[in-house]
């Protein structure tokens, strides 16, 4: 399991089975990462114009959480990709 903001610019993702992409409106965004990473807004601002779109990392994704909403909501979803997740991999082992 990765976890990359840059994880097609990388191409890292060439070596994932699943890609599941995570998006919250820009604004959301950016207050998590002053309060994570301590930059401020411009620093931000610059870091994702180097990052694919959320558009493009959709169509590149097989999983994709909209975290429009609340942490149990964005818990909730997370929850239920891992179960899909580990019913393809049972599939997939006793093929």
């Amino acid at each position: 399991m990765k976890e990359s903001a840059i994880l097609f610019e990388s191409r890292t993702y060439k070596e994932c089975d699943f890609i599941i992409t995570i998006t919250s409106p820009k604004k959301n965004m950016i207050e998590r990462i002053i309060k994570r990473d301590n930059l401020n807004e411009n620093q931000i601002i610059d870091r994702l114009k180097n990052q694919i779109s959320n558009r493009k990392r959709k169509k590149q994704s097989n999983f994709v959480i909209e975290n429009y909403s609340s942490t149990y909501h964005l818990q909730k979803e997370s929850d239920r990709i891992h179960k899909l997740l580990e019913k393809l991999i049972t599939l997939k082992k006793n093929q």
